[in-house]
């Protein structure tokens, strides 16, 4: 049998021991959660920038005239066979959202594939003189560029040239995700007088938008003469029209 003695120390020592182990325990986690590559799926909870983070978003923008005031100040990652970056900005316009795609090493470059929201930005080839949208930009060698029209094809580099264009600056076109009618609105707010609506039918080619910009999470559209606005999620974006 245990004496009293015994007993006291059994206590005294589940005393400190046990939160002791507990504070190990947690530490442990901690670590590895910081240690480990975030989990695929959604996009993570924000966090300042690693160096190579920081890398990453100075050159994705570097060269481009829309990014010269763009500071990033926090990102959260998605992992997918690479990596997909939101990195929340500082701009003279405020905060902003800039999505850039990091591919596997050696399966292509990392690029900007939204800005203000997902899919709304690219890189095309154009005519150099008249700037004309040759196609989109794939991948290059030192005398052609690879560009996609309905396939990808080489064209010759000569008096050629590749841009960046976006949504958010008022480039490219968009069109209805799916079938049906869809309000445009007078204003960038589901509360705005509905000015037109866009018919989208099974069997029928969508009718194509020149975007003029993105407010509030709507698309700026010209239709029928009117400028209006009609929701991003409704909408595709496209850095040209191949309909």
């Amino acid at each position: 049998m245990l004496n009293d003695f015994s007993l006291d120390s059994i206590v005294m020592r589940k005393k400190f021991i046990l939160p002791l182990l507990l504070a190990l325990c947690t530490l442990t986690l901690q670590n590895c959660s910081r240690s480990l590559p975030p989990l695929a799926g959604g996009y993570g909870t924000l966090s300042e920038l690693s160096e190579n983070e920081s890398q990453i978003f100075q050159q994705v923008i570097q060269g481009k005239e829309f990014f010269k005031d763009w500071k990033a100040v926090q990102v959260s990652r998605q992992v997918v066979a690479g990596t997909n970056y939101r990195f929340i900005c500082s701009t003279n316009k405020g905060q902003k959202s800039l999505y850039v795609f990091a591919p596997l090493p050696g399966r292509g470059e990392n690029r900007i594939t939204g800005v203000e929201g997902s899919h709304n930005a690219a890189e095309v080839v154009v005519d150099a003189e008249t700037n004309e949208v040759i196609g989109r930009y794939v991948s290059e060698t030192a005398t052609d560029y690879v560009i996609e029209v309905q396939d990808q094809v080489p064209v010759n580099k000569a008096g050629k040239k590749k841009v960046f264009v976006c949504a958010a600056a008022g480039q490219g076109i968009v069109y209805p995700a799916d079938f049906g009618i869809l309000n445009v609105k007078e204003k960038a707010c589901a509360q705005s007088k509905t000015i037109a609506t866009i018919a989208y039918k099974e069997g029928e080619l969508p009718e194509c938008f020149p975007c003029l910009g993105i407010e509030s999470q709507y698309y700026k559209v010209k239709f029928d003469g009117k400028i209006g606005f009609v929701p991003v999620q409704s909408m595709h974006w496209d850095s040209m029209n191949t309909f």
